[in-house]
């Protein structure tokens, strides 16, 4: 009887230190967690087309002038650094892109976007390619 009860014992204190070890090694890698994602600083001639974009988008992404893009859980951005001529041939390659409706929005500022090594990139033209998965 004795021993059933010692066995018991351990038994609760081996489960509370497995259960105190797991929450500490959670609070202590918390920020290392993070969700599915990649990204490449400058041009990326060797970009290759996914089967979800839009027929010709590539020649888009594949553009010289690109400084900074990134893919997370499926969504694609692009960031270019563009000058007005390389605006239009941007322009150009985006209106050849077989897509039902092409929307352009054009905005007045400078914009920056942040690297996941928290460096910053400046941009003035981007595209974002919708993918992956959506929640309902």
């Amino acid at each position: 009887m004795e021993d059933e009860k010692t066995t018991r014992s351990l038994f609760r204190i081996h489960m509370k230190t497995r259960i105190i070890l797991t929450l500490l090694g959670l609070l202590t890698f918390r920020e290392l967690g993070f969700g599915m994602g990649e990204e490449h600083v400058g041009p990326n001639p060797s970009a290759a087309a996914q089967p979800d974009w839009p027929r010709n988008i590539v020649e888009v992404v594949r553009h010289p002038s690109c400084a900074y893009s990134r893919w997370v859980n499926g969504g694609e951005s692009f960031y270019f650094h563009a000058t007005p001529a390389e605006i239009n041939e941007l322009v150009a390659l985006y209106a050849k892109a077989r897509m039902r409706d092409h929307e352009i929005r054009i905005e007045a500022g400078s914009n920056t976007v942040k690297a996941f090594s928290g460096t910053t990139h400046e941009y003035n033209v981007s595209l974002h390619i919708l993918g992956g998965h959506t929640w309902r």
